[in-house]
């Protein structure tokens, strides 16, 4: 039942009228304060469309931002100009989407031959997900 949820959310996310083709998620390193109060200044222009999946608290903890397609120049300059490093953490949210559909549109047609596996959990206690293609035996 979650699983169909979940299928049913990203073909909402994938067919819907809003696409995040080309939209990136940038993980942001603040070396001081000082960066950390211009990322806090970012968060808050509403006009970029800035959707911050961890907020810039401390210079210890990275900040990842989902920033849209049309804003992208616009923050990556702005980092640039203040020196704040940043790395691309997806470069296409869009492709991510439909790459996560496909999985599960795989197991969902081809239960006999493909399952959904955890094989462990991610540093962040998220659960690795992979396929496994083939029969138990």
């Amino acid at each position: 039942m979650k699983g169909l949820l979940v299928l049913t959310a990203l073909c909402v996310a994938v067919f819907g009228k809003k696409t995040f083709e080309g939209n990136q998620v940038l993980q942001i390193t603040a070396k001081d304060e000082a960066q950390i109060s211009l990322l806090k200044e970012l968060s808050e222009q509403e006009h970029l469309e800035l959707d911050f999946w961890r907020e810039p608290i401390h210079e210890s903890l990275p900040v990842d931002v989902h920033v849209p397609f049309h804003n992208l120049q616009d923050v990556k300059k702005f980092l640039g100009n203040n020196q704040i490093q940043y790395d691309v953490m997806i470069m296409d949210v869009q492709v991510g989407l439909l790459i996560k559909l496909f999985d599960y549109m795989l197991v969902a047609e081809n239960r006999n031959l493909v399952s959904k596996i955890v094989i462990g959990s991610s540093y962040e206690k998220r659960p690795l997900n992979v396929l496994k293609v083939g029969h138990d035996e």
